[in-house]
């Protein structure tokens, strides 16, 4: 080879290694710029976050003092109607028009009740009452006062205590406010979902089945595939009545009470089972309400018993089923 062409190739050689040199110069350049770049906007995501977490919390403190003045408003407003009841004993319209004022004071506070207990189940505040008192007691409250606004639908509101079973457990300890409000939620979507037909709370009480089931045991005499017990009770040993159920027992001390709620309502659409369940979301836009109801219901169940909340449907009814575990316990 001669001495050219040997000068030659050393030229295309340094030529090529400058090329490449540059290349990943440039290379390297823009990678630092893509690199400063995203540094500055992670910093300017991060200033933002802050900025929404303080304006967060300012909100957070101003609904806080906000909720006091309107619980307050609304207390004196029920307050207020009980005194005038007895005023007007001998009117029964005005009677009536007091109901309804004392109703629609009692729904606007369960409104800011589910706003405020999603705030405490979101921030992990949530703690149980212990108080005792008499189940089926709650549950005819809560069918009285679901019942004033069936009956202004021309819907049919009935609690079937089935076998008597509820009645003969006597009083529990728990957290009766929950348990009613879990109650109401489900109750009050059922009846505003409901045109015509009826609104049932079925409600009984057997011994623990076993965990190896598919099911729990319903009133409609068939097993709800997927579904669970709703709620899970200790009895004393002076309730003989509560230990009368004939089922297989894993705690000789333990009993389950099962709730169903079945309507002739529109459904939920097998597409929108899980959605409902989210805090603020609603089947169909334009019905009213927060769409908290089964947001806070699951809230409760998936925060303090660690359950999921079930719909199944059956005869095109829907029946809700949940695991409740440690709510409330026999006395």
């Amino acid at each position: 080879m001669s001495l050219g062409a040997i000068v030659l190739a050393c030229g295309v050689v340094a030529v090529a290694s400058a090329a490449a040199f540059l290349a990943t110069l440039v290379a390297l350049r823009r990678s630092v710029a893509r690199e400063a770049s995203l540094r500055a906007s992670l910093v300017g995501h991060k200033e933002a976050l802050q900025q929404a977490e303080r304006k967060s919390l300012n909100k957070t403190s101003a609904f806080a003092g906000a909720s006091h003045d309107i619980r307050s408003a609304l207390v004196a407003i029920t307050g207020l109607v009980d005194v005038s009841r007895a005023e007007a004993q001998a009117h029964p319209q005005i009677t009536r028009n007091l109901d309804q004022m004392d109703a629609c004071a009692k729904k606007l506070l369960g409104i800011l009740n589910s706003i405020l207990d999603t705030t405490k189940v979101e921030s992990g505040k949530m703690q149980l009452d212990e108080v005792e008192f008499n189940l089926a007691d709650v549950l005819e409250e809560s069918m009285d006062m679901i019942n004033i606004v069936g009956i202004s639908k021309g819907l049919e509101v009935l609690w079937d205590p089935c076998d008597l079973s509820i009645l003969k457990c006597g009083n529990v300890i728990g957290d009766c406010r929950r348990l009613k409000q879990i109650l109401d939620n489900i109750l009050g979507n059922s009846v505003k979902f409901t045109q015509e037909g009826h609104v049932i709370l079925r409600a009984w009480a057997n011994r623990p089945i076993t965990r190896s089931s598919v099911g729990v045991p319903s009133r409609f005499g068939c097993l709800i595939p997927g579904s669970s017990f709703l709620s899970l009770f200790k009895t004393s040993e002076r309730q003989a009545d509560c230990r009368s159920f004939s089922s297989v027992q894993n705690d000789p001390n333990s009993i389950e009470f099962y709730f169903e709620v079945d309507d002739t309502g529109i459904g939920i659409p097998k597409e929108k089972r899980e959605l409902v369940f989210e805090d603020y979301v609603q089947v169909k836009e334009g019905q009213g309400g927060t769409g908290l109801g089964l947001g806070i219901v699951q809230s409760f169940v998936r925060s303090i018993f660690q359950q999921k909340f079930h719909v199944s449907e059956i005869f095109d009814d829907l029946i809700y089923h949940s695991s409740l575990m440690k709510l409330l316990y026999c006395t």
